[in-house]
C-alpha cells in the first residue's frame, strides 16, 4: 500500500466521498453516502462549490434560519458546520456559512473553543465582526477568550483582542490581563499596547514582572511611572521594602540593581539612569549619554 501521508489520504477520501455523492445527486440515483458527512467534509476542505450544492439538496439557500437540532434526515447543525470550518481554518467557508445563516450566534461554546484552540487571525476577526462580544466571552468563571488568547505564543492573536476593545482589567484570578501576559512571556510591545489602551499598572504588576524576571517590563514601568498608586507618605516605606524583598527573590542582579536605584530616587527613571546602571545595551548607553551631553550644551 502506498504511503500517501495522513493529510493526502484524507483529501483523497474526501474527494471520492463528496464528488461521488454529487454525481449521484445530479443523476437522481439512490443516495448511498452519508450526506451529513459529505457536508462536514466540504466545510473542512473549503470546497464551497460542493458545499453549496449539498446544502441546496436540503433546500437551504441564503438567509435561512440556522439549524439548531441534528435530525436524522436533515443536514448537520449550523454549529457543527461552523466548527468544522473554524477547526480547519477555512475563512471563505466560514464567511459563506455566516452569510447563509445570518442569525447564527458564533458564541456557541463548541465554536468558541475551536477558535481558541486553532487560532487564526482572519478567523478571529470574522468571528469578532459577527459578534463583538466574542472578545469578552466567558469560557469559565475565571477566564475569558482574551485570557486564552494571551496564552498563544503568537502575540498577534492577543493584539486582535486588544485592538477590538477587550477588557484589559478584567479579573483573572483577581490579577487581570497584564498578569496573564507576563506569565505567558508576551513581548514588551504587547504589554505597551495594553497599557496604552487602558491596562492599569501597579505594584502587583511590578511583583509579577520581578517573579518572572521581566527586566524589560520593569524598565518600561519605572521610566513611565513613579510609584504608581502611592499616595500617603507613611505607606511609601512599606511599599519600598516589599519591592526590595521581591527584587531579591528574583535573584536577577539587573532587577535588584534597578529596583534599589528606583527606590532610592523615588521618581521616574530616564534612559540616562538606565545607562548609569549599565543594564541596557552598549549602543543604548552611548545614545543616552550623547543625548544628555548635547542637551547640557
Amino acid at each position: 500500500m502506498l504511503n500517501l501521508g495522513k493529510r493526502r489520504y484524507k483529501e483523497i477520501i474526501y474527494s471520492m466521498t463528496v464528488k461521488t455523492y454529487i454525481l449521484e445527486l445530479k443523476n437522481g440515483e439512490s443516495i448511498t453516502l452519508d450526506r451529513k458527512r459529505a457536508i462536514l467534509e466540504a466545510c473542512g476542505s473549503g470546497d464551497l462549490q460542493a458545499l453549496e450544492t449539498l446544502l441546496r439538496s436540503y433546500n437551504i439557500v441564503d438567509k435561512n434560519d440556522w439549524i439548531r437540532t441534528d435530525e436524522l434526515s436533515g443536514p448537520p447543525t449550523t454549529t457543527d458546520m461552523v466548527t468544522e470550518a473554524v477547526t480547519n481554518q477555512q475563512v471563505s467557508t466560514l464567511t459563506f456559512l455566516l452569510q447563509t445563516f445570518p442569525d447564527y450566534d458564533v458564541l456557541e461554546r463548541k465554536v468558541v473553543l475551536a477558535a481558541m484552540d486553532n487560532t487564526n487571525l482572519e478567523i478571529l476577526e470574522v468571528l469578532q465582526t459577527q459578534n463583538p462580544n466574542f472578545i469578552i466571552h466567558d469560557l469559565n468563571h475565571i477566564e475569558t477568550t482574551f485570557c486564552r488568547a494571551l496564552e498563544n505564543p503568537d502575540p498577534r492573536v492577543a493584539e486582535v483582542f486588544v485592538k477590538a476593545g477587550a477588557d484589559l482589567n478584567g479579573a483573572w484570578r483577581k490579577r487581570g490581563a497584564l498578569y496573564k501576559a507576563l506569565v505567558n512571556k508576551q513581548p514588551l510591545n504587547l504589554v505597551k499596547l495594553m497599557v496604552e489602551r487602558g491596562a492599569l499598572l501597579g505594584t502587583r504588576t511590578m511583583e509579577t514582572a520581578m517573579e518572572y524576571q521581566r527586566l524589560d517590563v520593569l524598565q518600561y514601568m519605572f521610566c513611565r511611572y513613579a510609584f504608581v498608586g502611592y499616595v500617603r507618605q507613611e505607606e511609601r516605606k512599606e511599599e519600598q521594602l516589599v519591592l526590595l524583598k521581591n527584587a531579591n527573590k528574583s535573584r536577577d542582579q539587573g532587577i535588584i540593581k534597578l529596583v534599589e536605584y528606583y527606590v532610592k530616587k523615588q521618581k521616574r527613571l530616564t534612559k540616562r539612569d538606565l545607562a548609569k546602571l549599565e543594564i541596557i545595551g552598549t549602543k543604548e548607553r552611548i545614545k543616552a549619554w550623547w543625548q544628555s551631553w548635547r542637551f547640557r550644551k
